[in-house]
């Protein structure tokens, strides 16, 4: 178990993802407003749910053929292109 945790955290963070785009929006975000990055993070997942959903398929994608997949799956969801507009 501690080897799928650690492969899944390995996937997860071997390349660019959404909450990487999240804590740089929010830490644009806290130097703009002067909100704490806590409080600019949730501001922005709120603001771009968008951006929620994509780290929620990171995660999913990240624990494929893991012990961890069961938990971590987004059934019925279609992952968007990651280079589309949001």
């Amino acid at each position: 178990e501690e080897i799928e945790e650690a492969l899944v955290e390995l996937r997860y963070h071997a390349a660019p993802n959404a909450e990487q785009k999240i804590e740089a929006l929010a830490r644009a975000r806290s130097k703009e407003t002067g909100e704490s990055v806590e409080q600019a993070r949730a501001r922005v997942v709120l603001e771009r749910p968008d951006l929620y959903e994509d780290y929620l398929e990171d995660r999913a994608a990240a624990a494929k053929g893991t012990s961890f997949e069961p938990f971590m799956a987004r059934a019925g969801r279609a992952r968007r292109e990651k280079g589309m507009t949001k």
